[in-house]
């Protein structure tokens, strides 16, 4: 889940993005909350002392109580402690934006307040979007949610659930998901779904399996027979036949 923070001194503005944020994450279906809306700086640093951990995406006006430091300073501060939360600035100063760059903090777009309300929404929109694919990548890899998308929409279950990943011949970005009951097609890369759950095993070139729903590597060629009901086997390329059967061995 990706908890949302908005800080803006403009109550209207405030509410405005704040009920924005909610009801496209609901329409989607986004694994989006917004955690934090607020006109108060402070309020934004408690929340950060308090939730270091936490997968965050921050919308921070720059200018508060008149000061451009404030925001700026705001952002720094939240980058030293959440060095993986996703910033993003609204302004109605473009000539703000340089000097927040030169502050590293890494914000991740800026938004000017003085454009129309369908491209701030749509902004909003792709911004999310982003946020939430970069911390897809981030995600610890001992993370006990497995997190995919399908049509631009975001789900999660559980990484025990997950038995086998398979990409698709001659389709660039397009996976099959095997659960221990459904069959669900992805979208991504299976390097990126191996860097980011180090659980899964790359058992071939074509294949992420899960080692805790394999039952047992057999035959000649080389398969593992999975915990699922339908397509429950897999190949297994000969160079990892000895590393797979250590690593089902020790679960066992």
């Amino acid at each position: 889940m990706m908890n949302v923070i908005v800080l803006e001194d403009d109550l209207d503005r405030l509410d405005y993005l704040t009920g924005f944020v909610k009801r496209y994450s609901q329409f989607e279906r986004l694994p989006v909350k917004v955690a934090l809306a607020t006109e108060k700086f402070d309020e934004v640093k408690e929340y950060v002392e308090r939730n270091r951990g936490k997968d965050a995406l921050f919308f921070l006006d720059i200018i508060l109580t008149g000061e451009v430091r404030d925001g700026i300073d705001l952002a720094v501060f939240i980058r030293r402690r959440m060095p993986n939360a996703q910033i993003v600035f609204v302004t109605k100063h473009r000539e703000l934006v340089m000097p927040a760059v030169t502050h590293n903090t890494l914000p991740m777009d800026f938004i000017p307040k003085d454009v129309g309300p369908r491209q701030f929404e749509q902004t909003i929109r792709q911004d999310i979007k982003l946020a939430l694919r970069k911390i897809t990548t981030a995600k610890p890899t001992q993370s006990e949610t497995f997190v995919y998308h399908v049509n631009e929409k975001y789900y999660e279950i559980p990484i025990d659930d997950v038995v086998l990943i398979e990409s698709v011949p001659k389709k660039a970005n397009q996976l099959i998901l095997y659960t221990n009951k459904t069959i669900i097609p992805i979208y991504g890369q299976l390097i990126d779904f191996e860097r980011k759950f180090k659980i899964l095993y790359r058992c071939h070139r074509s294949y992420l399996v899960n080692p805790n729903n394999v039952r047992r590597v057999f035959g000649k060629p080389p398969h593992v027979l999975l915990n699922r009901v339908g397509k429950n086997t897999c190949p297994v390329s000969e160079r990892h036949i000895r590393e797979l059967h250590q690593i089902v061995d020790k679960i066992d």
